[in-house]
């Protein structure tokens, strides 16, 4: 099974004061070198320091994949593991959706740096 590895998340409840024109791009992508998926949030601004709190992306993936949850890895973004699987549901039986998520828990203290 592939692994997702969190690279760098978000606190999304602590966002919630920047303005509209700010935007984080996230982005999935399967390293071949390391025989992995990873997860990227690259904002668009700076921030000062502030604690990571519950967030969550969800992974569709094709209904073919066995159905288990993902093995998640979390690398300076927190812990985040998978939350809850949805198998092949009758709106959309070709895919399965798990929700990635963290708690947060105040025990991450993140900062954004436009750009990186």
């Amino acid at each position: 099974m592939k692994t997702i590895v969190l690279i760098l998340c978000m606190g999304l409840g602590s966002l919630f004061h920047v303005n509209a024109q700010n935007r984080v791009d996230l982005t999935v992508a399967y390293s071949q070198t390391n025989q992995r998926y990873e997860v990227y949030a690259i904002p668009s601004f700076n921030t000062g320091s502030f604690w990571l709190g519950s967030s969550q992306i969800t992974v569709v993936l094709p209904a073919a994949v066995a159905d288990a949850p993902l093995s998640v890895s979390s690398v300076g973004g927190g812990t985040w593991s998978d939350a809850s699987q949805v198998f092949a549901p009758s709106s959309q039986s070709a895919s399965d959706f798990h929700a990635i998520a963290t708690t947060g828990n105040g025990s991450m203290l993140l900062s954004f740096e436009a750009g990186k």
